[in-house]
C-alpha cells in the first residue's frame, strides 16, 4: 500500500512538472518574446514621435526663413533682361559694383 502511494505521488509530481514545463515552454516564453518585441516597437515609435515633435517646432522658423528668401529673391527671372537689353543690365551691375566698392568681380 505504501509503495503504491509513493508511485502515485511520483506520477503526480512528474505530471505537475511536465505541465509546468509545458506552460513555460509553450505559453510563457512565446508571450515574453512578444512583450519584448512590443516594447521595442513602442520605444522606436516614441523616438520617432519625439523627432517629429522637435521638427514640427522648427517649422514656423523655416516658413519665416522661406518667406524672407522669397522676398529677397523676388521676381529674379523677370529682373534678368532679354538678350537685347544686356548692355543696360551690365551697366547697372557696374554701377552697383562701383557703389559698393567691389572690384575684380566676374559677371557671367
Amino acid at each position: 500500500m505504501m509503495l503504491l502511494r509513493e508511485r502515485q505521488q511520483i506520477v503526480i509530481f512528474c505530471i505537475a512538472g511536465a505541465m509546468a514545463a509545458g506552460f513555460v515552454l509553450f505559453r510563457y516564453l512565446p508571450l515574453r518574446k512578444k512583450v519584448k518585441v512590443t516594447e521595442q516597437t513602442r520605444t522606436t515609435q516614441a523616438i520617432a514621435i519625439a523627432k517629429a515633435s522637435a521638427q514640427s517646432k522648427q517649422l514656423p522658423a523655416l516658413k519665416e526663413q522661406l518667406q524672407k528668401l522669397q522676398e529677397t529673391v523676388g521676381n529674379f527671372e523677370q529682373q534678368v533682361p532679354a538678350q537685347r537689353d544686356l548692355g543696360t543690365f551690365l551697366h547697372k551691375i557696374a554701377g552697383l559694383m562701383n557703389e559698393h566698392n567691389l572690384k575684380d568681380q566676374l559677371v557671367e
